[in-house]
């Protein structure tokens, strides 16, 4: 595959990974010389119908979404008989290789992973897309710290029939959710579910569930509870413990309800200091190690309480007198009391007691001065903890649409800080002005924290690529990669460019525009072609009249009214007019006289005759996405009556257009509507 021209295009440089179904390649785009991913169909499943369809949900699937966190798709192809799909090639590794080198990773590398794969499910769900199979092996990080979300292949529409496979469960085991093990319908908490064991694998570098076999996991996600990840890693702080543990919950009910709902709530947690965060894992392991065999009631208390650094204190006073009174001791005993015993005289023994006795007060004196200095201490440390953790609560003040030093300014009046993010792009608020700020405003916050701020890095502009002599493909290609659309699509005929490529654009090449907006084109048609003189007709008959136009290159329609000048039969009127020049192939509409209920020419009764309503609905061309050009579509009305089958109506139409017509039917007739040449409705009856 290695120095393969795909689709005439993209030049297969390297092979950079391997999946079940699919070969990744590096490759480059000889047309935008840019470097792309592709990603190819194994030969042994091209075959396979299943697998091919599977190849091109996740094809149709992730090119409907277009997201910063999600890798884009810009073409899909087959170039004999290797399918493949060109992607965004994204430089990092895989979020699977990260937790396999650093995890436990630090909370605030958590929170930050996290919240951008929340933002790429909720642009996902919100365009009724579910993954279905979020792991860390389809997580990118890139070299700037961005993620990227791919490997949409077993991503299904939330409104589309579901499918069932005889014995195959789609997904990875350790990722399960409980109904997605059930084989039961799956929807966007099933992806919450999925993100909550990826999060718990961050923090704590193992899945929630581990097994023998895929069976006994998947059976662990249906039965048992999750081990509380603060028992791993106690450095893990309780709102986040509580966020993990309810994206895991058995019940989907008892989930987030929304991807936005869950980045909403792991917005609110505040990340620890990263030195306070190592400090704190490092003791946890010591807990861990040391408390690992007694009860998890006590356990989770030890862990709740924070007694830590007060009771290390208070051990390492204990410790100190006892050391401080034996050393006392020791020095009182002599060498000589320790050995034998020594008989004083009395008038020598009395002071020497008296002297003892005095020291043992001193002793005691001295023992409650150092108590009483320690309880001092005490106190005094206390105090201070208290003033250090008491701090004031302000509410957050209103930064969204100032600029960032006015929010500076603003939030510095506060007592607090800001921080800045993210940059995003926005056609409402300017440069340099804040789009979005965590903790909303209202909320209280404690003096001298900060408030994360989103910046606008205002419209996000882009140039204008010249289309000129391009095919309608290569055209939208090339404005999609540059942010752009076709807003109209227009057809002229023209004697210099090729049939189907752009003649001219609207804005010009090279222009500087807003992202997303659109451009118009107009496509050559080819060179005019030789016009027809219209013959004149009126008068003749039907037969006549109708050789007449085909042998000069022209349509016939055919319309019936009753009319007393012209005979039964005969040419009333024409559209066009005789004499005038049109392309050829052009449709002629003849409206033929009848008469109803009177005596014909030959002395005999005619045919019973009567009007029809005939009322239609253009409809959507198959193929066609909703809001993109459709090209217009020619709807007819044939009559199969007495008189043989004419078509009485011929008019070209937009989708959605209501057609309500009166037909001319003769004795025993069908009716019946034509789009594109295709029967869409047909009608039949009888005129008595």
């Amino acid at each position: 595959m290695v120095g393969r021209l795909l689709g005439g295009r993209y030049r297969v440089l390297d092979k950079v990974g391997e999946g079940g179904m699919a070969v990744v390649y590096k490759a480059q785009c000889t047309l935008l010389n840019r470097i792309v991913a592709v990603k190819v169909l194994k030969s042994q499943y091209g075959n396979d119908a299943d697998f091919v369809e599977r190849f091109k949900r996740e094809a149709q699937a992730a090119a409907s979404l277009s997201h910063p966190n999600i890798v884009n798709i810009y073409d899909v192809g087959n170039d004999n008989g290797s399918h493949y799909i060109v992607m965004e090639y994204v430089r990092g590794e895989t979020l699977r290789d990260i937790i396999k080198q650093r995890a436990p990773l630090t909370i605030r590398d958590t929170l930050a992973y996290a919240c951008q794969i929340l933002l790429a499910l909720d642009h996902a769900h919100s365009n009724s897309i579910v993954h279905r199979d979020i792991k860390p092996h389809n997580i990118i990080v890139t070299d700037d710290g961005d993620v990227k979300v791919t490997d949409f292949g077993i991503a299904r529409a939330t409104n589309a029939t579901s499918f069932t496979e005889a014995g195959v469960v789609m997904g990875t085991v350790a990722y399960f959710s409980p109904e997605q093990a059930k084989g039961r319908d799956i929807g966007p908490h099933s992806d919450i579910y999925a993100l909550g064991v990826v999060m718990y694998e961050m923090l704590t570098g193992r899945v929630p569930f581990r097994g023998d076999s895929a069976i006994a996991v998947a059976l662990q996600h249906i039965q048992d509870q999750p081990r509380s990840p603060s028992r791993i890693n106690p450095s893990i702080p309780k709102p986040l413990e509580r966020l993990v543990l309810r994206a895991l919950a058995k019940d989907p009910r008892a989930r987030y309800p929304s991807a936005q709902a869950m980045l909403e709530d792991l917005k609110c947690i505040e990340p620890p200091d990263e030195d306070y965060d190592g400090r704190t894992k490092r003791m946890g392991q010591v807990l861990t190690v040391d408390q690992d065999e007694e009860d998890e009631s006590v356990e989770e208390h030890t862990q709740t309480v924070d007694l830590g650094p007060r009771s290390e204190m208070d051990k390492f006073v204990r410790r100190s007198l006892r050391e401080r009174s034996m050393r006392s001791s020791k020095r009182e005993v002599s060498p000589a009391s320790e050995g034998e015993s020594v008989q004083w005289p009395d008038p020598v023994d009395k002071p020497d007691k008296q002297a003892r006795r005095r020291g043992g007060f001193q002793r005691v004196a001295i023992f409650g001065l150092i108590m009483l200095i320690f309880l001092a201490v005490g106190f005094m440390a206390a105090y201070a903890l208290r003033s250090f953790l008491v701090v004031p609560e302000v509410s957050t003040p209103h930064l969204i649409g100032r600029h960032r030093e006015d929010a500076e300014r603003l939030a510095a009046a506060y007592g607090l800080k800001i921080e800045v993010i993210n940059r995003e792009y926005s056609d409402r608020i300017e440069v340099d002005h804040v789009l979005a700020q965590s903790p909303s405003p209202g909320m209280v916050l404690k003096r001298g924290n900060s408030i994360k701020l989103t910046l606008s890095n205002g419209i996000k502009l882009t140039s204008v690529p010249n289309v000129i002599n391009m095919t309608r493909r290569d055209a939208e290609v090339i404005l999609s990669e540059m942010g752009l659309s076709v807003a109209e699509y227009e057809y002229e005929y023209s004697d210099t460019v090729l049939r189907g490529r752009v003649i001219s654009q609207d804005p010009e090449p090279n222009r500087t525009v807003a992202y997303n907006s659109g451009v118009r084109l107009v496509f050559s048609s080819g060179p005019r072609p030789a016009s027809v003189v219209v013959p004149e007709v009126v008068g003749a008959t039907a037969e006549y009249a109708a050789q007449l136009l085909q042998e000069s290159g022209l349509q016939v329609s055919f319309e019936y009214e009753i009319n007393p000048v012209y005979p039964d039969g005969t040419v009333a009127s024409q559209k066009p007019e005789g004499g005038e020049e049109v392309l050829p192939g052009m449709v002629v509409v003849l409206t033929v006289a009848k008469e109803v209920g009177t005596a014909g020419t030959g002395g005999e009764s005619a045919v019973a005759a009567a009007y029809q309503k005939v009322s239609y609905t253009v409809s959507m061309p198959e193929g066609a996405s909703e809001g993109g050009p459709v090209l217009a579509q020619l709807i007819e009305i044939r009559v199969t009556d007495f008189y043989g089958t004419t078509t009485q109506y011929s008019r070209w139409h937009q989708p959605g257009d209501e057609i309500v017509q009166p037909i001319l039917v003769h004795g025993d007739w069908v009716i019946q509507v034509f789009q594109d040449g295709v029967v869409m409705q047909e009608q039949t009856g009888t005129v008595n």
